[in-house]
């Protein structure tokens, strides 16, 4: 009988415990981690990745040669917070030129001079914000 108690009590005790630190822990916040961002100067061509408030990389970028805007037609760069919509590029060899994101067979090298072609990877953007709500159709003609 007194290890029965004893069994009891601990038993007792152990389910004690574990409601109090449940407790505790239900109100406190939970800590997100956040996904990293993309943060493009069009100024420089540079992206810099930023995790959690600290740059992480920076990489050379190339922005559309037709300015920046989010104008139907225009294949301008859209300005603004924006999320990947779709990533075109992925198992295509470095310098693969693409043609309405579609790699047309030719791959060139970095720099090759005389050009300016849409190579290697694509980053299909679509806006988050009313002054870029028409990014992803942007360089959709309609027709």
């Amino acid at each position: 009988m007194k290890i029965e108690s004893l069994w009891i009590l601990l038993l007792l005790f152990w389910c004690l415990v574990g409601l109090f630190s449940c407790q505790a822990r239900a109100g406190e916040p939970e800590h997100q981690i956040k996904p990293p961002e993309i943060v493009i100067s069009v100024k420089d061509q540079k992206l810099a990745m930023v995790w959690e408030g600290q740059v992480s990389g920076v990489f050379p970028v190339s922005t559309s040669r037709f300015g920046i805007g989010d104008r139907p037609g225009s294949y301008a760069t859209p300005l603004g917070r924006l999320v990947i919509r779709k990533k075109i590029g992925n198992g295509c060899r470095l310098g693969t030129v693409f043609k309405t994101r579609i790699p047309t067979g030719e791959v060139l090298p970095p720099n090759a001079p005389g050009r300016d072609p849409i190579v290697t990877r694509i980053l299909w953007l679509d806006g988050q914000e009313p002054q870029n709500r028409h990014a992803y159709a942007r360089s959709l003609v309609s027709g």
